[in-house]
Formats: C-alpha cells, structure tokens, sequence
C-alpha cells in the first residue's frame, strides 16, 4: 500500500531549447500548474498539495506545439524531473520527454 505524503515539491528543470508553456502535475483529481512559461534551461519547484498516494502525471507543453504526457511517476522517489527533447511525444517522435532524477 502506497505511503501517504505530506504536501511535497517537485522541481521542473526545462532541457529544452525552448520554453515550457505550461508545466502541469495532476494526481488523485488534484492539479497543479506552473504559473508561467518555463524559460529553456531554467527550473521550477512546484509544491504539491497533501496526496494520499505517490503517483502523479505530468504534461509539458512547448512553444511550437509539441507536448508530452508522462504517468506513474513515483513522488516518493522522484524529486526531480528534467524536460528533454528527442523522444516519443504526444505529436509524434520529435518531441520532449521527461528525465527522472531521485
């Protein structure tokens, strides 16, 4: 069974070379979004509200359009994400993906 955690953070850090225009994490029908674009090679800390679990989703939106959806990332061992590019995307195989550090 999942530990519950307190409210937590998460840093965005944008590897891209260009800006994030939305950052999103969502869990347990909770949403949290980056209040503004994410600059290339900047980063952002997100606090999270209190989740009873440890899995959350995260969709990363990038000027010109392309876009990437990642689920099952584990809070409790993730706590940081790295956007990056080249790989599987919502539009097709040129777009960003995201890179776990613990």
């Amino acid at each position: 069974m999942p530990r519950a955690l307190a409210a937590a953070t998460l840093t965005v850090v944008n590897g891209r070379e260009v800006a994030a225009a939305t950052v999103t994490v969502s869990a347990e029908a909770k949403t949290v979004r980056h209040a503004e674009p994410l600059a290339s090679h900047a980063k952002a800390v997100l606090k999270l509200p209190k989740l009873k679990g440890c899995v959350v989703t995260i969709v990363a939106t990038f000027e010109g359009g392309d876009a990437s959806e990642v689920g099952d990332i584990d809070l409790c061992k993730v706590k940081l994400v790295r956007l990056t590019g080249l790989s599987r995307s919502l539009r097709g195989l040129s777009g960003s993906a995201l890179m776990f550090e613990g």
